[in-house]
């Protein structure tokens, strides 16, 4: 015969919760730091004793609200509260995939969130941010990613680079008036030890940890800009008349049309129809001087040879090139 009676050492016989099920316990089964669970006192039997229902009945009821708590593998439910997952390293993520384990989530050192695939870390930027300056500045480790709009002359000290380690980048933009980059001490920037980035102009900068260079695209412009302001020039490339269907030119240089380029040695060309060079008809005033096509020839030492012949004969009309 089993025997019932109370344990009221076991349990607190006061709160009910909504339901007004017994909250018997003196303590959560599970603890909520570790997650380990352990069974409510009172429900580890011995052979002969009396058993004692009301905490083997609040066992089986704290069963089912653990079991409920759970999460299951199936996807039925979803969590309630944040899921907290081991820090893991690049090799063994604490959050990671069962056919790919190397892959996945981890925490860095510094609380900082790790992303690795296939065991090798992978790297992400950082948020672009912006920022107005109106003077000198230092620029530092926390500037990776930034973009500073300078609105006058400034001078931009880059922190050593061995402190602002390889990756570092940092935009400029000139916005208002010339900005000098100086980098720390003895380092250079492009092989320079400054750069100047003029009025309405920006450079890209990235540090190697030793030292620092930029995409050049600047460099580029400005190179761009200069050729821009040079006129054309020619120095010999002088053409020739050898009968009423060709003529040569002489080797030399020029620039035109932003582009440099040279003929090393003479050269004769052929039209397709003929033409008559110099004075015509004995007439005082220069004739036109009418080119045919021009055949078999690079666009530029056509170009050279058409604007030398230009230099020479001003009314000259200038058919299509082929």
């Amino acid at each position: 015969m089993i025997t019932l009676h109370a344990a009221t050492d076991l349990y607190d016989s006061g709160p009910r919760n909504s339901r007004g099920l017994f909250l018997w316990r003196r303590s959560m089964p599970r603890n909520p730091s570790t997650g380990v669970y352990s069974k409510p006192a009172g429900t580890t039997p011995s052979v002969g004793q009396v058993i004692d229902p009301v905490p083997w009945n609040a066992l089986t009821t704290d069963l089912g609200n653990e079991i409920t708590n759970s999460l299951p593998r199936d996807g039925s439910a979803p969590m309630v509260a944040p899921l907290k997952a081991a820090g893991g390293t690049m090799s063994a993520p604490g959050l990671g995939f069962a056919s790919t384990p190397q892959t996945g989530l981890y925490l860095k050192g510094g609380g900082l969130l790790g992303f690795t695939q296939n065991g090798v870390d992978v790297s992400f930027d950082k948020a672009l941010f912006y920022a107005a300056k109106s003077g000198d500045y230092t620029a530092l480790a926390s500037d990776d990613s930034a973009v500073h709009r300078f609105m006058a002359d400034a001078i931009v000290t880059l922190t050593a680079a061995a402190t602002l380690g390889a990756n570092w980048h940092y935009a400029v933009i000139a916005d208002g008036g010339d900005v000098t980059i100086d980098p720390n001490g003895s380092e250079t920037i492009d092989g320079a030890a400054t750069l100047v980035i003029p009025n309405g102009y920006s450079a890209f900068i990235v540090c190697s940890g030793s030292t620092f260079f930029t995409d050049k695209l600047m460099t580029r412009i400005l190179t761009k800009a200069d050729v821009a302001n040079v006129a054309d020039y020619f120095i010999d490339l002088v053409p020739s008349f050898v009968s009423t269907t060709s003529i040569s030119v002489s080797s030399g240089s020029a620039f035109c049309g932003g582009k440099s380029f040279s003929i090393p040695s003479a050269l004769t060309k052929v039209f397709t129809s003929t033409f008559v060079a110099g004075v015509m008809a004995a007439s005082s005033t220069p004739a036109p001087l009418l080119l045919p096509r021009l055949i078999s020839y690079t666009p530029f030492a056509a170009s050279a040879m058409v604007r030398a012949i230009l230099s020479h004969h001003s009314q000259a009309r200038l058919p299509a090139l082929r």
